[in-house]
């Protein structure tokens, strides 16, 4: 079976993030630098932005 990608991804930790598109910038920058530290210790995450 062929995989698209980097199929290692499959076999680490996962994070999932949800948050509101209506929060304010500050927040969002805390969660930047959040996201750049999980990216260097080697966690994957994703990102969903909840919209009416």
């Amino acid at each position: 079976m062929k995989y698209p990608g980097n199929k290692k991804i499959l076999d680490t930790y996962k994070i999932g993030f949800i948050c509101s598109r209506k929060i304010p910038a500050q927040i969002i920058l805390l969660t930047y630098d959040w996201a750049i530290e999980q990216k260097e210790k080697g966690i994957y995450w994703f990102q969903v932005f909840i919209q009416k």
